[in-house]
């Protein structure tokens, strides 16, 4: 990460491509980062792009989407669709995108059986 976990909250979630790579075990050479939180999406990007002098821009003021740019990737933060993780999780293109990450309490959220899927193309 290119910034202490500290500065998210605990709710905030790792989605999508770099969940997936990581658990297929591919090297990212540039980071490219996603995250869903429950509320204060576009708050925290600009709060974690001030405290690191990283680059920050609001990709998407209505659904509440922000971009923090580092040297070494991008971290999105995007608003939370819906009134669950779930349900955000389930508009998502593939099973293997919808696998959640939460690094503060290390635990993996897998409402749609993306992991088995995992195993079935690995």
């Amino acid at each position: 990460m290119p910034f202490s976990l500290d500065c998210l909250p605990s709710t905030a979630c790792l989605v999508g491509g770099a969940v997936r790579d990581t658990l297929l075990d591919r090297a990212l050479d540039y980071l490219d980062l996603d995250f869903v939180l429950p509320e204060l999406a576009v708050e925290v990007g600009r709060e974690i792009a001030h405290r690191y002098k990283a680059g920050f821009v609001v990709l998407d003021e209505q659904r509440r989407i922000a971009r923090v740019i580092f040297k070494q990737g991008t971290v999105d933060f995007a608003q939370q669709e819906g009134d669950s993780l779930e349900k955000d999780l389930r508009r998502r293109d593939f099973t293997v995108n919808a696998i959640a990450y939460n690094p503060r309490r290390e635990e993996l959220i897998d409402p749609l059986g993306g992991l088995v899927d995992l195993k079935n193309v690995a």
